[in-house]
């Protein structure tokens, strides 16, 4: 009977959405010391998710203090009042991730979903942001240019606001995460580049006394395409059947190593007992077995 009954409850599941998200509802949170403590309880609903996560870092990251100077559990206590009175939900996530940033690794962050986006697709180079797509309503003359600034906000001030919430272990990381902020709504509320007109006036530097003005993506709205990056021919992009690739370069005195796999089926199997709910680990590892075979790895 109570086979059937999970099978059932499988069912429904699967019917109402993704096996994705079922993948990710089954994942259950790791208990901390700091949810029985009295500052926990008597926290409001922001306080207590951001002790939570400062807990997660205090329990599980080597040698946190020292990205904080030493002052984590003063920064700890500055945020918490802070989060007293939190009149956006935004303002959680943004003074999250600001915390987080400050340990400079590539696998501790905050993921919120966006639903308010700008179809402003952006990417840095040497410091700059280059406009590398837009919306079909937006004046496509934009594409490829260098943004100066958008809202009368400097170029140079957004990418440091992008910055402050990315965290990247090297620049091109720092670069490569901090792209996402510019299509976001939250993050030219946060950082107050809008006030209540939710529009992005963007001047560049190739046109000074243009003005392109980009509002909320809409439905119906679509991006005027993208340029195909990935080239099934060439070495670095194409379907590899090995884990690795090198190339021994003598003259410049120097090896070139590239993984075409970042992690093996049985360590990604055996470790769903660690972070699944007993129940669906038989379905999660039926899922992780798929996606390995759409990948010609099984």
């Amino acid at each position: 009977m109570k086979n059937i009954l999970l099978c059932l409850m499988m069912l429904g599941l699967l019917g109402s959405c993704s096996l994705e998200k079922v993948v990710m509802r089954s994942a259950h949170r790791p208990e901390l010391a700091v949810q029985e403590t009295l500052q926990f309880k008597q926290a409001n609903k922001y306080q207590q998710d951001f002790l939570y996560v400062a807990g997660l870092v205090e329990e599980t990251f080597p040698y946190y203090e020292k990205y904080f100077d030493g002052n984590f559990e003063q920064e700890k206590e500055v945020i918490f009042e802070q989060l007293t009175k939190v009149e956006e939900a935004y303002e959680f996530d943004y003074v999250t991730k600001e915390f987080l940033a400050k340990l400079n690794n590539n696998h501790t962050y905050l993921t919120v979903e966006e639903k308010n986006i700008f179809p402003l697709a952006v990417r840095i180079f040497d410091s700059e942001l280059i406009v590398v797509n837009v919306g079909s309503k937006v004046d496509s003359n934009l594409i490829g240019k260098t943004i100066a600034s958008i809202n009368n906000v400097p170029a140079t001030q957004l990418l440091n606001y992008a910055l402050t919430i990315t965290n990247g272990e090297t620049p091109f990381q720092d670069s490569t995460n901090a792209k996402t902020a510019f299509y976001l709504l939250s993050f030219y509320q946060y950082y107050g580049i809008i006030q209540e007109e939710q529009v992005l006036r963007v001047k560049t530097k190739e046109q000074a006394s243009q003005v392109f003005n980009i509002s909320l993506l809409e439905k119906g709205d679509r991006w005027q395409g993208w340029k195909k990056e990935a080239d099934s021919t060439y070495q670095m992009t194409r379907h590899q059947g090995k884990g690795y690739d090198y190339k021994i370069l003598e003259d410049k005195s120097l090896a070139y190593f590239q993984f075409n796999t970042f992690m093996d089926k049985p360590t990604m199997l055996d470790g769903i007992g660690t972070y699944i709910r007993k129940p669906y680990q038989g379905l999660d590892r039926g899922y992780v077995r798929h996606q390995y075979n759409r990948m010609g790895k099984g």
